[in-house]
């Protein structure tokens, strides 16, 4: 038996939900309902924004339960009235004495606030100014707490007129990270800044920064500053905007939906369909934020654990503070297709947990990710993955578009170490289409990147193209093997226009196989074994499969480093094709490089690729790629597919 329920976004609707023209009013009531149903049950949510006051929380009462959006949107934002013209095309208004958010909306679009400097960073110092500042006994290195939270600065470069406690977050870039601090104590005249919490690492590990919520970048239009004192907002106007028709919210909840069971239980077959999630906070303001990688301290918008048989289809996750959606604990068979994740603070989606899993009930695994579009994140948290799987096994993520301003567009894995393994494993990331990468201030370190012991993980058949880098460090690579990784295989995938590395792996990886690949016109160098060289007297082989690839390239060095401390590793049957010069192997030749035990039956040819700058790969039959048994593959079907073609499971 099915049972049929519809609610309207209008509260105070009175309906019995048994049609569209009785629908009941509101979320709440409609779940109400639901529950003292037998059966399952399907609630239709009528168009419009359904404004929540706290967290949808669903549990094991809501198992064989489907919601179905119909253009419905699901969010916190609370609405600002009352404009008042400040000149200049400046507006405010007054706000509760609790309003403390991180995030503003106009037209349901979020609006970045105001910064210093606008268009630049400044460059932190390395060391305090010697003239007895009560901040230069503070050393640099992680001991010393105070190094996290003590930043040294060029006076100059910060107007006294910003000196404003309870309003600025200082952004501080710390590679492929920020930290969000707020000032406790600040000396001007020696340029030294102690904030109220800290970051991971000392903040001299750092090669910038620049201030947000400051009063001076009201210049700017389309920015917003919150006066805490004051308890005001104020806004410059975009052209064509007025305080008589500005429809402006600000959201007051860090979370829409949690999927929380009760202990020992589950949650199954709840399905999501067709709804728009929208509107939410980041980091409490004034407490500070930090992340030692990928933002997984940022808030999620929607949270579930111990969810199993379930989905979220055709579904819209925008315009969020933070991460978008985020299987937790427990979480497995769950798929996530053809949902649309665009403009969120930090990434799309999460799978699993930072620690691994220590019982068969809490590992996360066997979940689907397909044909979803992920563009326009990490707008907010600046070091944000684009899908992120940490101690989660034997899921698929394949046919997905993703873009933006991501550190990696995918990355599988929380362990920098070869014990306690992993329980990422057995991944597989198949068919997805990969590009325009790092167009934000951190740009991008790696496209696909895994770290750790990550046995039957595949990479395979993935098209990367145009991966940028930041101008203040170097990055911007395809395929990244990190610290630990083993048992994954990389195969018949195509990188190209990279920053730096089409494929690179740290020297503490071993046992994965690297093979019929192409890597192609990688800006700086093509390929890189970097890194986390062995602590031990002799290091021990490296053991990689390095087989049946193709590297051409017309500008830059093949390898990124000069030498390497074991040469370890077995690499042969590659083709290596540079178009403007002679290859060199570190300031090798073929033969020297063949007499080290490597690439004793590589060539050194051009592969005669149809049009290779334009992205046709297509081999004549006189290819000298066959000679190193090289396979053709197509990769005319990456990215999501058409709703009519099917996906391999």
């Amino acid at each position: 038996m099915k049972t049929l329920i519809y609610a309207s976004p209008v509260s105070c609707g009175r309906g019995d939900g048994s049609s569209t023209e009785n629908a009941v009013g509101g979320i709440a009531r409609a779940l109400q309902l639901a529950r003292s149903a037998d059966g399952t049950k399907e609630i239709h949510l009528l168009p419009g924004e359904y404004v929540l006051e706290k967290t949808l929380t669903l549990d094991e009462r809501d198992s064989k339960m489907t919601w179905i959006g119909n253009g419905a949107v699901i969010s916190s934002r609370i609405s600002i009235h009352d404009w008042h013209d400040a000149g200049e095309d400046i507006v405010y208004a007054d706000l509760p004495s609790d309003a403390h958010f991180t995030q503003f909306y106009v037209n349901g679009e979020r609006r970045e606030r105001t910064r210093y400097p606008e268009n630049d960073i400044r460059m932190t110092r390395n060391t305090p100014v010697k003239n007895n500042g009560w901040a230069n006994d503070v050393a640099d290195d992680a001991a010393n707490p105070l190094s996290n939270r003590m930043m040294y600065y060029t006076p100059d470069d910060i107007p006294t007129s910003l000196y404003r406690f309870e309003d600025v977050e200082f952004v501080i870039l710390q590679y492929w990270m920020e930290a969000r601090l707020y000032p406790e104590k600040w000396n001007p005249e020696n340029g030294e800044i102690l904030f109220r919490t800290g970051s991971w690492r000392p903040l001299t590990w750092s090669y910038g920064y620049y201030l947000e919520n400051v009063k001076e970048g009201l210049g700017v239009p389309g920015r917003w500053y919150h006066d805490r004192a004051e308890n005001r907002i104020y806004y410059h106007l975009l052209s064509g905007e007025s305080a008589d028709t500005l429809r402006a919210s600000y959201p007051v909840l860090q979370r829409l939906l949690e999927v929380a069971p009760s202990s020992g239980q589950t949650v199954s077959d709840l399905h999501f369909e067709g709804i728009t999630f929208s509107g939410t906070d980041g980091h409490s303001a004034g407490d500070g934020y930090y992340s030692i990688q990928a933002e997984t301290g940022a808030p999620v918008a929607v949270r579930c654990d111990n969810l199993e048989n379930s989905s979220f289809r055709s579904c819209s996750f925008s315009h969020l503070a933070a991460w978008a959606l985020w299987l937790g604990n427990g979480c497995k068979n769950n798929a996530i297709e053809r949902c649309e994740f665009c403009h969120a603070g930090a990434g799309a989606i999460r799978i699993g947990e930072i620690a691994r899993p220590e019982t068969k009930a809490a590992q996360t695994d066997h979940n689907h990710l397909k044909n979803n579009r992920i563009a326009d994140c990490g707008e907010f948290y600046l070091g944000s993955a684009g899908i992120w799987v940490g101690q989660s096994g034997y899921n698929t993520i394949e046919h997905n578009d993703i873009s933006g301003a991501f550190q990696w567009a995918v990355s599988l894995g929380w362990n920098w170490r070869l014990f306690p393994l992993n329980y990422s494993c057995g991944n597989r990331v198949i068919k997805n289409y990969v590009h325009d990468l790092g167009t934000g201030i951190l740009g991008t370190h790696g496209a696909l990147y895994v770290l750790g012991v990550s046995p039957e993980t595949v990479i395979a058949e993935n098209l990367v193209e145009n991966v940028h880098a930041s101008p203040y460090w170097g990055a911007g690579e395809g395929i990244i093997l990190d610290n630990s990784c083993s048992g994954i295989t990389v195969q018949n995938n195509i990188v190209t226009n990279a920053h730096a590395g089409g494929w690179g792996c740290n020297f503490d990886c071993f046992g994965n196989i690297i093979r019929n690949n192409i890597f192609a016109f990688v800006t700086i160098y093509q390929l890189a074994r970097y890194g986390d060289a062995p602590d031990r007297e002799i290091p021990p082989p490296n053991g990689e499969i390095f087989s049946q690839n193709i590297v051409i390239w017309d500008k830059g060095s093949l390898f990124k480093e000069d030498d390497w401390p074991s040469y370890s590793t077995f690499w042969d049957y590659n083709l290596y094709w540079c178009m403007t010069e002679d290859v060199k192997f570190m300031n090798r030749s073929l033969e020297e490089w063949q007499a080290l035990g490597l690439d004793v039956h590589s060539l050194t040819a051009d592969p005669l690729f149809a049009d290779a700058k334009n992205g046709d790969f297509t081999l004549p039959e006189n290819s000298p790629a066959f000679a190193i048994g090289f396979e053709p593959f197509s990769l005319s079907d990456v990215g999501i597919l058409q709703a009519d073609e099917t996906i391999s499971q």
